[in-house]
């Protein structure tokens, strides 16, 4: 009867909860609505997609760290999914309507040196820190307060490299796409050829760890 009496209480407990976190967001949306930047869409759908990354555990570096560490393929093979769904999705847009990529195109920076030593550290950082960005505020979400200050070391790196960036600058190449070598339509399909090409080699990667 213990028990059956705590889990009762947690129930209560976590519906309290989620009522006044529902009004507060719901109050906060309203007042966006009104205000001068009318932006509760952009706040609703940050919930929503909060909501499913906290559901699904979704994270990008955990999706490496697994299938590098542990060997486990699945959250690779979601990320891999998602990258060719939007290429089929922008394929499609284009294919409607020439025009559109004016508007939907990606920004493609330039890289180089700088790149490859940003991401070798950030992908240490994150791995230490227990996921990425998403996963980070996922986890301060859930209450895990030491996340807090994973978050504060994430904005001390961005401002860093937004203060340095100037020292790498000619180190960089110029920017370049699949689209500056072949067509469109060629590119889209070297892309899903090479997703499936990783889809099909994590199975294997699975069954060698």
């Amino acid at each position: 009867m213990i028990g059956v009496g705590q889990k009762v209480g947690k129930a209560n407990s976590q519906l309290r909860l989620f009522t006044t976190f529902f009004i507060i967001f719901m109050i906060v949306a309203l007042w966006l609505r009104n205000s001068e930047l009318n932006s509760s869409w952009y706040w609703m759908f940050g919930l929503f997609l909060g909501f499913i990354f906290q559901r699904s555990k979704f994270c990008v570096s955990a999706a490496f760290r697994d299938i590098t560490l542990f060997g486990l393929g699945s959250g690779m093979r979601a990320i891999l999914l998602m990258v060719a769904l939007i290429n089929i999705i922008f394929f499609s847009l284009h294919l409607l309507d020439p025009d559109i990529d004016v508007a939907v195109m990606g920004y493609v920076d330039k890289w180089g040196v700088a790149t490859a030593l940003g991401a070798f550290i950030f992908g240490i950082g994150m791995v230490i820190a227990g996921g990425c960005v998403s996963g980070t505020f996922m986890r301060i979400g859930e209450g895990y307060l030491l996340q807090v200050v994973t978050f504060i070391g994430i904005a001390i790196g961005l401002i860093i490299t937004n203060k340095l960036s100037f020292l790498f600058t000619s180190l960089y190449l110029p920017a370049a796409t699949l689209n500056d070598f072949i067509a469109y339509e060629e590119a889209i399909l070297v892309q899903l050829l090479m997703l499936f090409t990783l889809w099909s080699l994590s199975f294997w990667w699975e069954r060698r760890i």
